[in-house]
């Protein structure tokens, strides 16, 4: 059990969390520049802290599949992932520090890119490992 700040995100109605120490910035979704690429749910390129980064729709990153064709109204969550600056597409976020990161239960569907869970009304709120997640979907490599 670890208690670590959290950043609450929502994508396509699912909860997540990011932990706060992987999370540079939260700022609106600017201008994205569509790209050729293989990655289903990268949506393109955008600025973010003064250069380019591979901009992920998060529900669909996760989900495995394809990102909306429409970018929503939403933020974007600049993060570190293996020394790389890239931008994470969701509806809305919100800090929620000090939260108690417990092991994510087994019928999660998550365990494969989580770091644990945290316990929010009455439901379990996967916090992403961001590292397995890109390397599950080989996203880096790609981009590169």
């Amino acid at each position: 059990m670890t208690s670590r700040g959290v950043l609450l995100v929502r994508s396509e109605g699912r909860l997540l969390g990011i932990p706060l120490a992987d999370v540079a910035e939260v700022t609106d979704l600017g201008v994205v520049q569509a790209v050729p690429t293989t990655v289903q749910a990268m949506r393109g390129v955008t600025t973010a802290r003064g250069r380019l980064v591979p901009l992920f729709h998060l529900g669909a990153l996760v989900g495995g599949r394809e990102c909306p064709s429409d970018a929503g109204a939403g933020v974007m969550v600049i993060a570190r992932v293996n020394r790389r600056w890239i931008a994470l597409e969701v509806d809305e976020a919100d800090a929620a520090p000090r939260e108690e990161i417990l092991a994510a239960p087994m019928e999660s569907g998550a365990e494969a890119w989580s770091l644990g869970a945290v316990r929010r009304d009455n439901t379990w709120v996967p916090i992403l490992n961001l590292e397995a997640l890109a390397a599950r979907w080989q996203v880096l490599e790609k981009v590169s």
